[in-house]
């Protein structure tokens, strides 16, 4: 096997692939470097993903290579060229510098075995939606920080896919948290409550943020199992989807209540932002903000009581019905700061907050909500 690639494509295609190695078993930190003709093709995943780079490659001898490369991606980075050479024989692989470079520099590897690179057999296809790769990516981020990490209930460990005829929401919940983001998508005629890994959809967020090319959307049933697949012309990422990711039905009511308009509150992003920057302290994870509106409704006081600080200040707000809410500052700061648009609405039902953005419920912090008597 010898090919040759620009070090800038190898390098941004091993960064995303060696983060689809998250280590569950020792065999995670190996990836596949296989070549025709013409491309070169780079593969890592784990029992939970599976991620497919291909590129247009000066192939001089076609063949394959398992290698473990934890890392490679920011050794590579230093080499003084602009293409990588790649040969490998039945032991070893080499990556060098060009002939052209100004300081020669080579990277041995093993080569190695692995299981984890079989292809799947009987893989029955259904075509969800095609959809830019940063609209599936700004999606994403608000409905992860809802899913807990080290939650007992194994729903929220996952983040949820909900498909609804043209409907696709992404949700993620913990015991305080409720978060959810839904794009609109070509009528599927189907209907699907998915459990999908977190570490798996964090990823997507880092290779589709910002990307302007279409991402075909699809569910994939094979030998391995059910799969949720994300594919372009030169890349195919395939999560594990199984079904079942549970009804929160009580939540979804909270969210339709929210509509009312009965008791909110809004303001400017940037105002909010001001105060976390003027509040020390205010955005840490156990610190509780108490947003206090006047009686015409027209300044919001927001303070700070802690043992070490207490500190307040007041920005320009329009309100309803409220008079004092209480809000963890890190979920509050954490949620504005995915939000696009400056002017921010909090609704409140039933002791729960909604944190909209144009007219759509994105995210409910619960249970941290109450009134003074």
């Amino acid at each position: 096997m010898k090919v040759s690639i620009s070090k800038k494509t190898l390098v941004k295609a091993l960064e995303f692939v060696l983060a689809s190695n998250y280590k569950l078993k020792e065999e995670d930190t190996t990836i596949l470097l296989d070549c025709d003709e013409y491309q070169l093709t780079i593969v890592g995943g784990n029992e939970e993903n599976h991620l497919e780079f291909r590129f247009d490659a000066e192939v001089e001898e076609p063949g394959s290579v398992i290698v473990s490369a934890k890392g490679l991606d920011k050794s590579l980075k230093g080499f003084k060229t602009e293409n990588i050479v790649i040969s490998a024989n039945l032991e070893d692989a080499f990556f060098r510098t060009d002939e052209d470079a100004s300081f020669a520099s080579v990277i041995s590897l093993k080569a190695c075995e692995s299981d984890k690179f079989t292809v799947p057999e009987d893989a029955k296809v259904t075509p969800i939606a095609t959809v830019k790769a940063s609209t599936v990516a700004d999606a994403l981020e608000i409905p992860i920080l809802g899913v807990s990490k080290k939650a007992i209930n194994e729903s929220m460990r996952n983040l949820g896919i909900i498909i609804n005829g043209d409907k696709m929401s992404f949700a993620g919940v913990s015991e305080s948290q409720f978060s959810k983001n839904t794009i609109a998508i070509p009528d599927t005629g189907l209907s699907m409550r998915l459990n999908t890994p977190l570490q798996a959809m964090k990823n997507i967020i880092k290779m589709f943020k910002k990307g302007q090319h279409d991402i075909k959307i699809a569910l994939e049933n094979n030998s391995e199992g059910s799969f949720l697949t994300f594919k372009n012309e030169f890349s195919s990422y395939a999560v594990v989807a199984d079904e079942g990711f549970a009804d929160f039905e009580k939540m979804e009511d909270k969210i339709a209540g929210m509509n009312d308009h009965e008791h909110y509150l809004k303001f400017n992003a940037s105002d909010m932002s001001r105060i976390f920057s003027g509040i020390p302290g205010s955005a840490k994870v156990d610190s509780i903000l108490a947003f206090s509106a006047n009686k015409t409704g027209d300044k919001l006081k927001v303070s700070l009581e802690s043992a070490e600080n207490a500190s307040s200040a007041v920005i320009e707000c329009e309100s309803k019905n409220i008079q004092k809410i209480f809000v963890p500052g890190k979920a509050l700061k954490e949620v504005l700061s995915h939000l696009t648009e400056d002017q921010i609405t909090i609704e409140v039902i039933d002791n729960q907050l909604g944190i909209l953005n144009e007219g759509n419920v994105n995210n409910i912090i619960s249970l941290i909500y109450k009134t003074e008597e």
